[in-house]
């Protein structure tokens, strides 16, 4: 049975994606259910849809739980089932069909599915889960998988930030845009590229009988210290909020490096970079800066040079 998206995800996707995401939106019954003949599924509800189509679904063959979700025909949706088959459930939940024609994957249904974000409230416990779990589900990336790099994303972002800060002074400081292309410029790939998720944070870390798992893979190569960065912004607005942000990111910090065994100064360095590009995407999706994205900047800045300091 079709389960129609909300009124709000629809505008949501011409909003973001023009005709494109109305032609995406007024196909999507017919889409889906072609997807459900082809895997022999059986549609249920939807989950709370953010950027794509998820639904529950039950394998009619052995009546198995599982998970289907196709996205608008992007990019960034292709990186998904890339890294999806790179995972092969490494860490992460397990794949068990994608299309990449109808930009389309059909998953295990993960039990009970509990967020990290609602299931672990200690800070140092949640830290430390996250930590293994990179460390684990980090793997190199294959010749041919064909993601972006870090160093495309922060061509892309920071190009247009000079371009747009350089006569804008209600946006971010310039000097910390300058900066962060600097940390890429002078910190080029030496070492083979990993396979990161790119987006690995509280909400995308689901638990499951045999542990955690990851879920909702962005896909860009990069080095393992860049991994840190979306968790060490999150949860929002809790983060921004909290008394002493720049202490609990120095403990999570030190709590990564001792697990994943990197320099925490590289972890501050590539979380610093990162916010800045985070915080540049935010413009460029709703063409304003929440001011807590503007205050995590600051706060990241002071934490790199807190490691950085003889």
């Amino acid at each position: 049975m079709y389960h129609p998206p909300s009124d709000q995800f629809v505008t949501k996707m011409h909003r973001m994606y023009g005709d494109l995401g109305k032609r995406w939106c007024d196909n999507l019954p017919t889409h889906l259910a072609q997807l459900a003949q082809q895997w022999q599924v059986q549609l249920g509800p939807t989950f709370d849809l953010s950027f794509n189509y998820v639904c529950q679904a039950t394998r009619i063959a052995d009546g198995q739980a599982v998970v289907l979700k196709t996205g608008v025909p992007t990019p960034e949706f292709m990186g998904e089932l890339t890294m999806h088959r790179h995972y092969a459930g490494r860490g992460a939940v397990n794949c068990l069909a994608t299309d990449a024609e109808k930009y389309a994957v059909l998953l295990e249904r993960v039990y009970p599915g509990t967020r990290l974000l609602d299931a672990v409230t200690d800070d140092v416990e949640a830290t430390t889960i996250v930590a293994h779990l990179m460390r684990n589900s980090l793997y190199p990336a294959a010749d041919d998988l064909h993601i972006p790099t870090i160093y495309d994303w922060a061509n892309d972002a920071l190009t247009h930030a000079i371009t747009v800060c350089t006569t804008r002074d209600d946006l971010i400081d310039i000097n910390h845009i300058r900066r962060a292309q600097a940390i890429f410029a002078d910190n080029p790939q030496t070492t083979p590229y990993l396979a990161l998720h790119g987006d690995l944070h509280h909400g995308n870390i689901l638990r499951d009988a045999r542990g955690w798992c990851i879920i909702d893979p962005q896909g860009v190569k990069g080095n393992a210290a860049y991994e840190c960065s979306a968790f060490l912004r999150n949860p929002q607005p809790q983060l921004s909020q909290h008394p002493d942000c720049e202490g609990l990111t120095i403990q999570r910090i030190d709590i990564m490096s001792d697990i994943m065994q990197l320099p925490a100064k590289e972890i501050a360095m590539w979380n610093y970079a990162a916010m800045v590009m985070s915080a540049w995407w935010c413009f460029q999706a709703d063409k304003t800066i929440d001011p807590k994205e503007l205050a995590l900047v600051r706060i990241f800045y002071a934490v790199w040079q807190y490691y950085a300091s003889p």
